[in-house]
């Protein structure tokens, strides 16, 4: 893999949080490590001036590090969906033991009733 020279007119593809691929073309202003010790170049579209961070292999891929790239990208959304969906479900039963511990202490919430509407005679 040929790392990009900065000021370099590159082609690249993206991904978005939704698992979208999207390829464009834009100008390298960047090399640097990501939180994980990946690297990444920062690019800014020369269509809409947008600047991006993309993974390395994201710089002038083939047809088939787009396929590969699709391909994992899908697989990173459905294993990051599954396990949003559990921790949205451990954090539902813990808040239910917070609450249940409130109530013993504070005794239960108040609880708002709306009035009922009295006709007009």
């Amino acid at each position: 893999m040929k790392y990009p020279v900065i000021g370099e007119e590159i082609n690249y593809m993206r991904a978005t949080m939704s698992g979208e691929i999207f390829q464009g073309v834009g100008i390298a202003k960047a090399i640097f490590l990501d939180p994980r010790n990946r690297l990444m170049v920062g690019i800014v579209d020369t269509q809409s001036g947008d600047n991006w961070n993309i993974d390395l292999i994201g710089v002038n891929p083939s047809k088939a590090t787009i396929t590969a790239y699709e391909v994992i990208m899908g697989q990173v959304k459905d294993i990051s969906e599954e396990g949003n969906k559990l921790v949205t479900e451990t954090v539902a039963v813990y808040n239910d033991k917070v609450e249940a511990l409130y109530t013993e202490l504070l005794g239960a919430p108040v609880d708002f009733v709306e009035p009922e509407k009295v006709e007009k005679e």
